[in-house]
């Protein structure tokens, strides 16, 4: 599989957020996240041979709100793979590319804590990743169960 993972702009990733988290929304509406033109949001893109996008990842900078967590958050948002290319692997090397890119030496969140509301159907993918799974699933109306899962990107190396 070559799938280069780089930062992006928002612009660039917001078809593919679209097309995988909101498939309902009519022709032209795109998902925008408040966050998006933040100074500190980072956007990853998942890039096919082609360049096409395939895949992304936004991250922002947000405390974490599990009460025993006192490092400083950054909450993982929008993550998405068009369904030609799930279960193949851009997941990963989306997580893996932020781990390097944004949570590694020179990056923009050295030394922070990773966190999302996982859908329950990604939970496992995130515990591969090292994810933990922290306190009761909760709805999110319209869109389903999710749980609070945090990832130390500093702990071990998957």
């Amino acid at each position: 599989m070559d799938v280069i993972v780089e930062e992006a702009q928002a612009a660039a990733i917001r078809p593919v957020r679209t097309a995988v988290l909101r498939p309902h929304f009519e022709p032209g509406r795109l998902l925008e996240l408040p966050e998006d033109e933040q100074p500190r949001t980072r956007h990853l893109a998942a890039r096919d041979a082609a360049g096409e996008v395939i895949g992304c990842v936004t991250f922002i900078p947000r405390a974490c709100p599990v009460p025993e967590r006192d490092e400083a958050g950054v909450q993982l948002r929008g993550m998405a793979v068009l369904a030609s290319w799930q279960r193949r692997g851009v997941g990963r090397a989306l997580i893996l590319g932020a781990r390097d890119l944004l949570f590694g030496e020179g990056g923009a969140y050295v030394g922070e804590v990773v966190w999302c509301n996982a859908r329950q159907s990604a939970e496992p993918f995130y515990e591969g990743l090292g994810f933990e799974g922290v306190g009761a699933r909760f709805e999110i109306e319209g869109v389903g169960p999710h749980r609070v899962m945090v990832w130390s990107p500093r702990r071990g190396r998957s």
